[in-house]
């Protein structure tokens, strides 16, 4: 086991700080990293890590048939959106093989770049990198496909760096899916393994808002563009 110590930063974690500072730091850091070589299990192989887990947890809120509050609304949940989500399902599974086709280079990546920022009064910070791994770009740049401005500097500052980075929409929705089908798998195993009330308020929350009112949001609108 690697045990590494950093020095303290005196910064706050903000969602607020300029894209193109952050993206010159994404830069560097591909730079600085692409000839490194890493432990296999840290290398991107677009496996679905809750294959298991996301239809067991589902199916047993969709047959609830329990008085608890929580477990009623995880349900409620669940069953408002289960042709949306079933279908998703499929396509995220579809990705997951066609992902490991593309031929593409392999960067050190966050993979929660804009969660994981600290902003000192001299200094942008980018911090907690216990999910890195080596992928495509797209990992880090999905985040910011859906706002046309943030990804035209995202490319603009790549290839201002030497990365030259043509997007590919099958890797960008493949992260996309993958935070959501993740995000909801882990809420709904806190709301059936624990019996702190607060721990399950907080994870139907966080579905709620992280999960329905962000990333599905996302997926419904890639699905009516590719539609059009």
């Amino acid at each position: 086991k690697l045990h590494v110590l950093f020095d303290g930063i005196e910064g706050k974690q903000s969602y607020e700080f300029d894209r193109e500072q952050y993206f010159s730091l994404l830069a560097d850091i591909y730079i600085a990293g692409k000839d490194i070589e890493l432990t296999e299990e840290i290398i991107e192989d677009f496996k679905i890590t809750c294959f298991e887990e996301y239809p067991k947890y589902r199916d047993i809120f969709l047959n609830y048939e329990g008085v608890e509050e929580e477990e009623l609304l995880t349900r409620e949940i669940l069953r408002e959106n289960e042709s949306d989500l079933n279908r998703m399902w499929v396509r995220f599974n579809q990705l997951c093989k066609e992902c490991k086709d593309i031929v593409t280079d392999f960067y050190i990546t966050n993979g929660d770049g804009p969660g994981n920022i600290m902003l000192s009064k001299v200094k942008m910070y980018l911090v907690d990198w216990d999910d890195l791994k080596k992928a495509p770009l797209e990992r880090d740049a999905w985040f910011h496909f859906h706002k046309k401005d943030d990804l035209g500097k995202f490319i603009s500052v790549m290839k201002t760096k030497g990365i030259d980075f043509v997007p590919n929409n099958k890797l960008i929705d493949y992260y996309l899916y993958k935070r959501f089908f993740d995000d909801i798998t882990d809420n709904l195993e806190v709301i059936l393994n624990t019996d702190n009330i607060e721990k399950k308020r907080k994870a139907n929350q966080d579905t709620i808002e992280d999960c329905f009112k962000w990333t599905f949001k996302l997926m419904l609108d890639d699905e009516n563009e590719r539609k059009t």
